[in-house]
């Protein structure tokens, strides 16, 4: 795509859909097994790479990668280069099976996995239907992050052969395999089954022991380098980069001037893009192309902690809303490529989309309800207090990238204008989630609603809203959670349509969060290679780009 060409919204609309499809089959219980022949077909090669080393850009610092499996930042890096899980994502969305080659069920509660029969280890030892169920039962012991929302779900696993897996879930589930996180990575029982302590266990090697397409090669933490080379023995084929090189920069802008430089190869952001603001200068460099995909998901949406007061008050939550101006702050942000959702939050396209209230600046009514609530400027110094004179000063967490950084400080000049004193706290990714997913202490932060957002847990946002998920909005509201419940549940479509229906009416009447805008994701790369595949949970770090990168003609 051209990026000088203003994105069409109705491409969001009519791709954000293609999911769900699938989805749609399922619950209509049309299909009983997927159609694996797109899926399994990897490129089997004999020559040398295509590419003998790809060096991709990171921002952030290697510190934050704790080496063992309770660490957020390691398990992605786990799942993207060395481990894998059930299924995947292709470039338009749609379910693809990496390790479990199909499926059935008859009640969508008693779920029979085939697994593929020819993976192993990279250490040679066979990937085995033990290895499947050791995963999830060493998941529950050490209360790991990844796949917590489905292994408790789990009522016991059977494995009838080698290849086979039985997973008898407590409750009825008809979306279980529309969902990534089902099993997002799989380990070695061989290995682990004598690890008791993941904070104790050193051994790198081992940790990153994974049937997938790279094997981890060693890192220095020192000059922020990790290195991943080629499976050989890769059951899906040799890929066709020889080696990855991850190399961390302390910040974005520094990342990109590497980029600039020709230092590093492609600048990777997870679940996002490069900001605009970036894009002219990238224009004028002979030696970078620029691509631009469907981000399928809301890119910016700023959450509340809705079980902290003052923003466990709806009126509150809806004025700072009205205080946001949100055609300025899309122009400025994704210089007119994006648009603004509304209040509803889900995309149009998406199945069971009602169109609910536009998001709208107005910053007379702001005032209006924050007076209502009784937070007035009583003192005079142009900032309110609440009721009981103590002065109002919400405080907004927010990750060390210059986009979120940039889009703090235009909210900190609406809510400036409302009277409220924003103090903005910028911290690294592992603080971030710390204080968001485990010790729930913040007040607002800013934070994506990405396309794995759209199914995780029961779809439409809810892992992300529901406080006994990631729950980023904490929401503890029994009325919320109930229809959570029920949309988990629900297996015809007239039942979902009517619950989603309420769920987006629920999000438009209470702000839980507000979606600020959303865009295209822009991808930029050095033009000397060819052939990068996004899709919308790892960008161009996807499988068909690890098999199909070559050198420019």
């Amino acid at each position: 795509m051209d990026i000088k060409r203003k994105a069409d919204r109705h491409m969001y609309a009519m791709a954000g859909g293609l999911l769900f499809v699938f989805l749609g089959v399922l619950l209509a219980g049309c299909i009983s097994e997927v159609d694996t022949d797109k899926a399994n077909n990897h490129l089997t090669r004999e020559e040398e790479y295509n590419v003998s080393k790809l060096v991709i850009g990171v921002s952030g610092s290697m510190t934050e990668i704790q080496m063992n499996l309770k660490n957020y930042v390691l398990t992605n890096y786990l799942s993207l280069f060395t481990n894998e899980g059930f299924i995947e994502y292709d470039e338009n969305g749609s379910v693809v099976t990496r390790l479990a080659k199909s499926w059935e069920t008859n009640d969508s509660k008693r779920y029979v996995i085939h697994l593929v029969e020819n993976a192993t280890w990279n250490d040679g030892v066979p990937f085995t239907s033990e290895d499947v169920k050791f995963t999830f039962d060493y998941m529950e012991k050490n209360s790991l992050p990844a796949g917590e929302s489905f292994y408790k779900m789990i009522d016991s696993i059977e494995t009838p052969d080698e290849h086979t897996v039985v997973i008898n879930l407590k409750n009825t589930d008809a979306t279980v395999f529309s969902r990534r996180s089902v099993l997002p990575f799989t380990i070695p029982e061989h290995i682990f089954k004598d690890v008791e302590s993941l904070e104790t266990f050193s051994n790198t090697t081992a940790l990153f022991t994974g049937t997938g397409p790279y094997v981890f090669d060693g890192y220095d933490q020192s000059a922020g380098i990790i290195r991943f080379k080629a499976n050989e023995n890769y059951w899906g084929g040799i890929p066709a980069i020889g080696e990855l090189e991850i190399k961390f920069y302390k910040n974005y802008d520094t990342l990109m001037m590497a980029f600039e430089k020709g230092e590093v190869d492609v600048p990777f952001v997870y679940a996002s893009g490069i900001n605009y603001y970036y894009v002219p200068k990238l224009l004028k460099n002979e030696q970078v192309k620029i691509m631009s995909y469907d981000s399928k998901g809301i890119n910016s949406v700023l959450y509340f902690n809705n079980n902290r007061t003052p923003y466990d008050i709806k009126e509150y939550r809806q004025a700072i809303s009205y205080a946001i101006d949100f055609e300025e702050l899309r122009n400025l942000m994704t210089a007119g490529y994006g648009y603004t959702p509304n209040a509803g939050m889900v995309l149009e396209g998406m199945p069971y989309y009602i169109e609910t209230r536009p998001l709208s600046y107005d910053l007379d009514k702001s005032k209006e309800l924050l007076d209502s609530i009784g937070f007035k400027d009583v003192d005079g110094d142009g900032f309110r207090e609440t009721a009981d004179g103590r002065q109002l000063k919400p405080e907004l967490l927010v990750v060390n990238n210059v986009n979120s950084e940039r889009t703090a400080q235009l909210l900190k000049k609406y809510f400036n204008d409302a009277g409220l004193s924003l103090e903005i706290n910028i911290v690294d990714d592992s603080t971030l989630w710390t204080l968001i997913e485990e010790n729930r202490d913040y007040d607002m932060s800013i934070l994506s609603a990405g396309f794995w957002t759209t199914f995780n847990y029961r779809g439409y946002y809810t892992s992300v809203v529901d406080s006994r998920r990631f729950g980023w909005a904490n929401v503890v509201d029994p009325n919320y959670l109930s229809l959570v419940d029920q949309l988990g549940t629900a297996t015809d479509s007239q039942t979902r349509a009517m619950l989603v229906k309420d769920l987006q009416n629920y999000y438009a009447d209470n702000m839980t969060q507000i979606p600020l805008y959303t865009m295209d994701y822009i991808q930029p790369y050095n033009k000397k290679y060819e052939g990068y595949v996004p899709n919308p949970v790892w960008g161009i770090l996807s499988l068909e780009t690890y098999v199909g990168l070559h050198e420019a003609a």
